[in-house]
């Protein structure tokens, strides 16, 4: 109930900062936040696991051809997903300390400031960056399959369509308290595991679709 709670307001938190809306936080929602965020990551990292067995199961059938162009592929996700993610923490680590880091209960110390976001995130040239991570993330996930159209509907919107438009990043940061901008970097981490899931299914279907069994040992 908890995790659910939290994921629906992660994601009204999200599309309100998207529609210029600035909402003010629930101290109760501030509370238990960040670990609520991790335990929704958590959920998707365990489907990405079990489709990463089936891979493995479907792997030990295939020729050595196969499984080359099979593991390629796969690195390439799996490596796109860690440096992404990578990269969206230390954004959290650097808003964290910005608003004094956190308390010996576990709450920001100025989490409410909603300067530091704008400063960081819309008065400098740091979003350029922020965007261009997010398009290499969904130039790698599409890269890696034949079908795009297969995942490309599905491919959530921070890496497909959301991160367009001349001021993107004044609609998700300007003005915003810290804990909101926390809010959308996490919502960012859980769109790029939700890819990374999305383009290891759509692969491990379209090896299926043309597999390449090991030769039978002569006896």
């Amino acid at each position: 109930m908890r995790i659910t709670l939290t994921i629906l307001s992660i994601i009204f938190l999200f599309f309100c900062a998207c529609a210029g809306h600035k909402p003010a936080v629930p101290e109760e929602a501030k509370a238990i936040l960040q670990p609520a965020e991790e335990d929704a990551n958590s959920l998707i990292s365990d489907k990405i696991h079990q489709t990463i067995v089936s891979i493995n199961e479907f792997e030990e059938t295939q020729d050595a051809v196969k499984v080359e162009t099979m593991q390629r592929k796969r690195k390439d996700i799996e490596d796109e997903t860690r440096d992404a993610c990578e990269y969206l923490d230390k954004w959290k680590e650097r808003l964290i300390d910005e608003a004094g880091g956190m308390t010996d209960v576990g709450a920001l110390k100025h989490g409410d400031d909603t300067l530091i976001a704008t400063r960081l995130l819309v008065k400098s040239a740091s979003a350029d960056t922020l965007r261009w991570h997010m398009e290499e993330v969904r130039e790698v996930f599409l890269r890696d399959v034949k079908d795009t159209t297969a995942i490309v509907a599905g491919m959530p919107e921070s890496i497909s369509n959301c991160i367009k438009g001349k001021e993107w990043n004044t609609q998700l940061f300007d003005h915003v308290p810290v804990y909101v901008a926390l809010t959308v970097f996490e919502k960012f981490k859980k769109d790029v595991y939700t890819g990374e899931l999305l383009a290891l299914n759509r692969m491990l279907l379209e090896a299926k679709a043309h597999p390449a069994p090991k030769p039978k040992q002569m006896r």
